[in-house]
């Protein structure tokens, strides 16, 4: 090898390449660790439980990953799509499907119970305190028991029926048991006009005994969790996907009416502030450092002062902002919709630009965090796995 490379400096050469390359991905701000591939698009947000990644997807499959990348099991429900975030209590997985089903199953897949809608599923369920509360574009919100599927209460309720007339009696007799009848009908809930109509996209979220969750008939409605009866209920002016946040007594969220609201949880018809936009906004906010972070379908990320409503700063994405964003030390993290797909790091505050990863299609679901690590569903059909290398 005289005329070669001695074996040894070789050798040398190969470790010093593999050094050289191994400290270039770590100085990448962020570093994409593996994307997990399935054979239809995700717009399902994961959620992390126990050791497992899960999501849904528009095929039909619900997906439990390891942190690894690796598959452990699959529920396929029949004839449905499942586009809602997974829930878990730790032992048992909540998930809706356009088949009109809610569905638990266990940490392995195994099916534990199910629950008949009569529409379909799409928003993401909650579970609190034994109780799963889900949503269905029927007009209903359902409070579930979590270990069984025991329907609770649904609101708004149905109408009770009344007892049957007594049989033929004697004049006084029959007199008798209509009184009695009479005083022992159920009372009838009361009527809302107009009714509610379809509960689609915004997640419930419950604080002191209320649970608050929008409707695409333009109310963002309160509900006691105790009984399943109405609180109070807010008009905006167009559709309500967006999930409240609900802090310090004040209610935010988003309208398909162009605007970003807070408004007084006490009685849900003073409103505190609204910010305008250019578009529908159904992206769910998030809080920071007395701060509020909202998308819009005007391509912006907008950063509001959480008291007044005032504008502190925006940023532009290529695409609709519809997920909700996560914060990482000093950066916010959030996805681009139709027509960008990109996850992107942007710093707080000042939203000045930090990294940006583009997948191969939109992305509707929102990004989790668990560390330094961020899971990223896309349209292009993978789940994305992320680490924070460093933050300046």
């Amino acid at each position: 090898m005289e005329k070669g490379i001695p074996v040894k400096r070789f050798w040398v050469l190969v470790i010093m390449l593999l050094a050289m390359l191994a400290a270039s991905a770590c100085s990448s701000p962020v570093e994409r660790l593996w994307a997990y591939p399935i054979s239809s698009p995700i717009y399902s947000t994961p959620r992390l439980a126990g050791d497992f990644v899960i999501f849904g997807s528009e095929g039909g499959t619900l997906n439990a990953v390891d942190k690894k990348g690796q598959s452990r099991w699959q529920y396929q429900v029949p004839s449905g799509e499942i586009f809602s975030r997974p829930a878990s209590d730790g032992k048992l997985v909540f998930f809706g499907s356009t088949n009109q089903k809610f569905y638990a199953v266990d940490m392995t897949g195994r099916l534990r119970w199910q629950f008949a809608a009569r529409e379909r599923i799409k928003s993401d369920p909650l579970v609190h305190e034994g109780v799963v509360y889900v949503t269905s574009y029927d007009g209903h919100v359902y409070a579930l028991q979590a270990a069984s599927g025991k329907k609770l209460w649904q609101f708004p309720p149905l109408a009770k029926q009344t007892e049957a007339e007594p049989p033929d009696a004697g004049e006084g007799e029959e007199k008798n048991r209509k009184q009695d009848a009479e005083e022992q009908k159920p009372v009838q809930p009361p009527v809302l006009t107009p009714p509610p109509g379809a509960f689609s996209y915004s997640a419930p979220t419950v604080r002191d005994g209320v649970l608050y969750v929008g409707n695409l008939d333009g109310y963002l409605y309160a509900i006691n969790t105790a009984d399943g009866s109405l609180k109070w209920r807010f008009q905006a002016r167009e559709g309500i996907t967006s999930s409240p946040l609900v802090e310090e007594g004040v209610v935010y969220f988003g309208s398909k009416d162009d605007n970003v609201y807070a408004i007084d949880a006490a009685g849900g018809q003073k409103v505190i502030w609204k910010y305008k936009t250019g578009d529908d906004v159904l992206s769910s906010p998030r809080l920071a450092e007395g701060l509020l972070y909202i998308g819009s379908n005007d391509k912006h990320l907008y950063v509001l002062d959480a008291k007044t409503g005032k504008l502190k700063c925006r940023f532009a994405a290529k695409g609709p902002v519809v997920s909700y964003p996560v914060f990482y030390k000093n950066l916010v993290i959030f996805s681009g919709g139709q027509g960008d797909g990109r996850v992107y790091f942007v710093q707080q505050k000042t939203c000045q630009p930090f990294y940006a990863y583009r997948t191969g299609y939109k992305i509707e679901s929102d990004p989790v965090l668990e560390g330094d690590r961020v899971y990223v569903t896309s349209g292009d059909s993978k789940l994305y796995t992320f680490k924070i290398n460093k933050t300046q």
